[in-house]
C-alpha cells in the first residue's frame, strides 16, 4: 500500500460497513418474473453506471423473504462481483426493500461517506486489487471474503465530502465532453452512410448476373493448437479488417482447402449473425494463400469485366441492401438469423458502366478518407477522456485533488468510533487490509461447481 497524507488511514471495506448488515450477495434463483413481486438488481441492470428502476424484474415475496439478509436500503452500494466485476452503483431510496442476485454484492456503508467509498471502488487502485484477487476459469469473479478485505484509504470526514464534490465536478465536465464526442461520432457515422448511399447509381441487376463463379460457403472446423491453416472470423468482416488478430488456426485433416483460399477482389457476406449484422459484407484485398474462410461466410467472386469489386462492396454495405438482408434473413426463435445463397444472389445491385463505377469509388474514397480521419480523431478524444477519468480518481485517492485541513479530526479517530461497538473478533485490522492484496481468494464463487449447495444459507 502507498503512503497516505497526514490524517488519512488505511482500513478494509468491511470496517466501513454496517455490522448488522454485512457485505453479502443475494438471490441464487429469482425464478420467473412476478409483476407485483419484489424488484431485484442484476449486474446488467447497472452496466451503464445507473439504474433504471422501472425496468427491474421482480421475484416472489416468498423468495425475497428467504434472502432478507441481502435486502436493500437507499444509499447501499451495489458491486458486481462476477463476470464484469468491479462495477458500482448507489441504490436509490425507491429500492428500499428490493434485493440483488448472486452476481452482485450489497455494501451498506456507515463508517464513511458512501459516495466517497463508491468512487473509490471505481478507482484504478480498487480495480488492480480486484484483478489480483479475482478467480475463475470460464467466468472470473471476486469472492465476498476478498471484497470485505478491499483496502480503502480513509481521509477525515470533511475531506471525504470535498473529494466527492471535486470528483463530481471534474467527471461532470468529462461526461459532457464525452457526450459531445459521442454525438460527433454518430454524426460522422451518419455522414459516411449518406455519402455511400448517395454515390450509388445505375440500373439494378441481380447479383447473380455479375458473378464469375457460383457463390460458396467456407469450411467449418474447430480451432487447433497445432493448426497450420489460417481461417478468418466473422469479426474480420464486421470490422472490414482482414488481419491476423481476426483469424484462428485449424487442422483441416484430409479435406483439401485449395478451393477455399481467399483472393484479392473476393467479397465475403456473413450468412449468419445477429439481426443487426447478418448480411454484412467486406472486400478482401490482401495476399493470396493468406487464409481461407469459414462456413458462416459466403464468398462472392465477380465478373470484373462488368463489376468493380470495390463498387459492389459499397452497394452491399448501403442502407438499402442492409435493410434487404435483415428483412430476408430467416431463423427460428432463439437462433441466429441466416441468409441463404439464393437470397444473396437475388440482391439488386445498381450498376452503372464499369468506368463510372471506378470513378465513383475513387471520388468516394477521397471523401471517406476525410470522414474517417475525423472519426479517428473522435476516437482518440474518447480514449483521452477515459484516461483523464482514471487520472482524476487516482489523484483523488492519493490526496492530491483537494487541500488537507489539519484542524479536521483525523481518520484514525473516526475509525475508532466506528469500530468501538463491534466485538474484537469482528474487527478487520489494518494489517489484514495490507495483506489482502497479496493473498489468493479463500472461498469459491457463488454458484460455482465447487461451492456447497447450501452455501447461500451458511454465508456469514
Amino acid at each position: 500500500m502507498s503512503d497516505l497524507p497526514a490524517g488519512w488511514e488505511w482500513t478494509t471495506l468491511e470496517n466501513l460497513t454496517d455490522a448488522g448488515r454485512p457485505i453479502c450477495y443475494g438471490i441464487l434463483m429469482p425464478k420467473e418474473h412476478v409483476s407485483d413481486g419484489v424488484p431485484y438488481v442484476k449486474v446488467k441492470d447497472f452496466s451503464r453506471g445507473s439504474l433504471d428502476v422501472a425496468a427491474l424484474r421482480r421475484t416472489s415475496p416468498e423468495i425475497a423473504a428467504r434472502y432478507q439478509r441481502s435486502s436493500l436500503v437507499g444509499d447501499d452500494l451495489l458491486v458486481s462481483i462476477r463476470g464484469t466485476y468491479g462495477r458500482v452503483v448507489i441504490a436509490p431510496p425507491t429500492l428500499n426493500g428490493a434485493n440483488i442476485t448472486q452476481d452482485t454484492a450489497r455494501v451498506a456503508v456507515i463508517g464513511a461517506d458512501h459516495r466517497y467509498v463508491a468512487r473509490y471502488l471505481q478507482s484504478p487502485s480498487a480495480a488492480r486489487y480486484f484483478q489480483e484477487v479475482a478467480r475463475g476459469v470460464a467466468v472470473k469473479g471476486v469472492n465476498i471474503g476478498d471484497l470485505k478485505l478491499t483496502p480503502v484509504p480513509v481521509p477525515p470526514r470533511g475531506e471525504q465530502e470535498r473529494i466527492v464534490g471535486a470528483i463530481e465536478g471534474h467527471l461532470s465536465r468529462i461526461d459532457a465532453a464525452e457526450a459531445l464526442v459521442s454525438a460527433a461520432g454518430q454524426r460522422l457515422d451518419a455522414l459516411e452512410r449518406r455519402l455511400r448511399d448517395a454515390a450509388i447509381e445505375g440500373e439494378p441487376v441481380p447479383l447473380s448476373d455479375i458473378l464469375r463463379e457460383p457463390l460458396r460457403n467456407g469450411l467449418s472446423a474447430p480451432t487447433s493448437s497445432i493448426g497450420s491453416i489460417r481461417v478468418v472470423t466473422l469479426t474480420s468482416v464486421t470490422k472490414s479488417a482482414f488481419v491476423d488478430a481476426h483469424t484462428k488456426l485449424i487442422q483441416p485433416g484430409t479435406r483439401s482447402v485449395n478451393d477455399l483460399w481467399m483472393e484479392p477482389g473476393d467479397i465475403f457476406v456473413q450468412r449468419s449473425n445477429t439481426p443487426e449484422l447478418v448480411g454484412t459484407a467486406a472486400l478482401f484485398d490482401g495476399p493470396k494463400h493468406w487464409a481461407i474462410f469459414p462456413d458462416l461466410l459466403i464468398r462472392v467472386r465477380l465478373d470484373e469485366s462488368r463489376a468493380d469489386p470495390s463498387y459492389v462492396e459499397l452497394v452491399l454495405r448501403s442502407t438499402s441492401l442492409r435493410r434487404y438482408f435483415r428483412r430476408s434473413a430467416q431463423g427460428i426463435a432463439g437462433s441466429m438469423p441466416k441468409v441463404s445463397q439464393p437470397i444473396v444472389e437475388a440482391a439488386r445491385i445498381p450498376l452503372p458502366p464499369l468506368e463510372r463505377q471506378r470513378f465513383i469509388v475513387r471520388t468516394l474514397s477521397d471523401d471517406l478518407t476525410i470522414v474517417r480521419r475525423m472519426t479517428a480523431e473522435a476516437g482518440r478524444s474518447s480514449a483521452k477522456a477515459r484516461l483523464l477519468r482514471r487520472a482524476v480518481l487516482a489523484a483523488a485517492f492519493a490526496g492530491h485533488l483537494v487541500p488537507q485541513d489539519e484542524a479536521e479530526e483525523p481518520a484514525s479517530d473516526l475509525l475508532k468510533r466506528v469500530l468501538a461497538p463491534r466485538p474484537a473478533a469482528t474487527r478487520a485490522s489494518l494489517r489484514r487490509a495490507g495483506a489482502a492484496s497479496h493473498r489468493s481468494p479463500r472461498r469459491p464463487l457463488p454458484g460455482s461447481q465447487d461451492e456447497p449447495s447450501d452455501s447461500h444459507e451458511r454465508q456469514r
